[in-house]
C-alpha cells in the first residue's frame, strides 16, 4: 500500500530532513506537520486498493479500508495539534499554499488511476517539498527568507530534475529500439531543459541578496543535467538512474543548507 514512486520518496525525505536540519531544534508543531504530511503522502496507496480490489479482492480491500482509517485518524489528530501550537508564519504557510496543493494532488489521485504525467507530478513535488518550510518555521523567531530559500531551492531541484529525468526516460526507449544519439542530438533534444534552470538563477538572484554563493546551489543542479545529457549512458536504467539521482540530492542538500549562511 505504500507509494512506490522512489523520486516522491527522495522528495519528501530530503524535504524532511532539510527543515529539521535548518531549524536545529525540536519543535513539538514541527513534528505534528511531519506526521500530517507524511499521512497525507500516504493516503494515494489505500484510496488505489481500494478502488482497485472492492470487487476483485475484498479481503484486501478490508484492510486497505483499516489502513486509510488509520492515517484519518493521523491527519486528524496531527493537523489541529499544529493548528493550536504553530506560530502565525507557519499556519499562513500551510493553509496558504501547502495544504491547497495536496487537497489537488489527492483530488488528482482519486480521478486518474496513474499521476504518471507531467502536470500532476509537478503539483505532487511541490506539494511534498513545502514540508521543509513547514518545519523550519514551526519555532518562533525564524527567518522568512531562509524559509523561502530552502523551499526555492528545494522545490526547484525536484521540479526541474522532472524534466530531466523523463528526457532520460525517452533516450531509454530509443536504446532499446537499437537508437544511439550523438553528444549534439543528445544536446538538441535536452537544450530546453537547460532555460528553466537559467529561468530559476534569476529568480534566486532578484528575490535574494546578490551572492555567488546563492548562485552555487542551481550551478549545481544545471551542472549534474549538463552531464547527464552530454555523457549519461542512454542504456542506463531507470532504477540506477534514480539511485544516482537520490545521492546527487544529498550533496546538494549539503550545499543548501551552507548557502543559508549568506541569507
Amino acid at each position: 500500500m505504500l507509494p512506490k514512486e522512489h523520486g516522491a520518496w527522495n522528495a519528501l525525505g530530503l524535504s524532511f530532513l532539510a527543515g529539521w536540519a535548518a531549524l536545529g531544534i525540536w519543535s513539538f508543531p514541527g513534528a505534528m506537520i511531519c506526521l500530517f504530511w507524511g499521512a497525507g503522502f500516504l493516503l494515494r496507496g489505500p484510496i488505489s486498493i481500494i478502488r482497485q480490489y472492492q470487487k476483485a479482492d475484498p479481503p484486501r480491500a478490508r484492510r486497505a479500508r483499516v489502513y486509510l482509517g488509520f492515517l484519518l485518524l493521523v491527519l486528524g489528530s496531527s493537523g489541529p495539534l499544529f493548528m493550536i501550537t504553530a506560530p502565525q508564519a507557519d499556519r499562513y504557510w500551510v493553509l496558504g499554499f501547502g495544504f491547497p496543493v495536496g487537497i489537488l494532488v489527492l483530488i488528482l489521485s482519486v480521478l486518474r488511476r496513474n499521476l504518471r504525467s507531467i502536470l500532476p507530478e509537478v503539483f505532487g513535488f511541490a506539494g511534498l517539498c513545502a514540508l521543509a518550510p513547514a518545519i523550519y518555521l514551526s519555532a518562533p523567531q525564524t527567518d522568512l527568507s531562509k524559509a523561502g530559500w530552502i523551499y526555492g531551492s528545494v522545490a526547484g531541484y525536484f521540479v526541474l530534475a522532472l524534466f530531466y529525468v523523463k528526457v532520460r526516460q525517452k533516450w531509454l526507449a530509443l536504446f532499446r529500439q537499437g537508437h544511439e544519439l550523438s553528444p549534439k542530438e543528445r544536446l538538441a533534444q535536452g537544450w530546453r531543459l537547460v532555460a528553466p534552470y537559467a529561468l530559476w538563477a534569476v529568480v534566486i538572484h532578484h528575490s535574494f541578496p546578490v551572492s555567488w554563493v546563492l548562485l552555487s546551489v542551481p550551478a549545481f543542479a544545471v551542472t549534474r543535467v549538463l552531464g547527464g545529457l552530454l555523457w549519461g549512458q542512454m542504456s542506463l536504467p531507470l532504477m540506477k538512474l534514480g539511485v544516482r539521482e537520490m545521492t546527487l540530492s544529498f550533496f546538494y542538500l549539503f550545499l543548501v543548507l551552507w548557502t543559508l549562511k549568506s541569507i
